[in-house]
């Protein structure tokens, strides 16, 4: 947002409010410059020739002198790797933050203060988003191959009240459609739909570790349970252990995304709940499913663009 703001010329810099007819000088406090613009507050002040020096990458950078900060940014996407720009974004809100304490007649921020503090700020800052890889994706009405180089799992629980005992089926398959893995398991006991779906997810993702798969895109039928996983926020209940446990599992990918879908993009993995419900549990099926699933499999595959 900040520099969003910078870029449309919205930061209340000292020129700009004398041209609102405030009554202030339009001249930079720190070095006297005449004319204290938004690009001379945040990069041509004399005032920051010191932090610039510290940081490797701005001190050999050459950039035009004239231009408004919407140019100076552009020009520097064009010239900075991502991780650079990503530290000068932040050095330059530290550099505004620098700028009004002195105008305030505070202390003016030291080097190590200003860069130190940016370059701290940007580490913990990426680590507190890395569990943004987790995503949720919108509702889709049938299956759909995953994209090349990821593979999809599809979970689902189907639940014997009377005879009190839950059904997992899980299948993983990759762009072409292909089933690399089937599983069907059965569990005695009661338990909540959710709790099901969320313990049907869990074996995939095991699944996934174990074939040392990277990229990995989950559906299920459960959109609460999902919608718990997209946003973290999880309950200290039975099912928010698990929804927790599933979570702890980010680190072993690259990527992983939940997405919600309606039980008819559900279907092999709903079609081996149901196995695991009328037939001894085989446990993991290597490129293949059951016969009374492999018409499933194929109908799904026909589906696919």
């Amino acid at each position: 947002m900040f520099v969003w703001r910078a870029c449309r010329n919205m930061l209340p810099s000292r020129s700009l409010i004398a041209a609102r007819r405030v009554p202030v000088g339009a001249g930079c406090l720190l070095c006297d410059a005449a004319v204290e613009s938004v690009l001379h507050s945040l990069w041509l002040c004399r005032s920051l020739a010191e932090s610039k020096a510290a940081v490797p990458f701005l001190a050999s950078l050459r950039l035009p002198a004239e231009g408004s900060f919407l140019d100076f940014i552009l020009t520097c996407f064009s010239i900075l790797l991502v991780h650079e720009m990503e530290l000068l974004l932040v050095l330059l809100w530290r550099f505004w933050f620098r700028r009004n304490r002195a105008v305030h007649s505070a202390p003016l921020l030291s080097v190590e203060d200003t860069v130190g503090w940016s370059e701290r700020y940007l580490v913990d800052f990426q680590a507190a988003v890395a569990v943004s890889r987790v995503r949720c994706d919108l509702v889709v009405e049938r299956w759909l191959a995953p994209n090349p180089g990821w593979v999809k799992i599809n979970a689902d629980v189907a639940v014997d009240v009377r005879g009190r005992r839950l059904g997992f089926g899980v299948v993983l398959r990759d762009c072409t459609g292909k089933v690399l893995v089937s599983y069907t398991s059965l569990l005695l006991g009661l338990f909540s739909s959710d709790i099901g779906e969320a313990l049907a997810i869990l074996l995939g993702l095991h699944l996934a570790i174990d074939m040392g798969l990277s990229t990995v895109c989950v559906e299920s039928d459960a959109a609460s349970v999902v919608k718990q996983l997209s946003s973290r926020v999880t309950s200290c209940s039975d099912i928010g252990l698990i929804l927790d446990y599933i979570l702890s599992l980010v680190v072993n990918f690259a990527d992983l995304s939940f997405s919600s879908v309606r039980r008819c993009a559900n279907k092999v993995a709903h079609g081996l709940a149901k196995f695991a419900l009328s037939h001894q549990p085989v446990g993991v099926r290597l490129g293949s499913v059951p016969s009374s699933v492999a018409l499933i499999v194929l109908d799904d595959f026909r589906g696919c663009p």
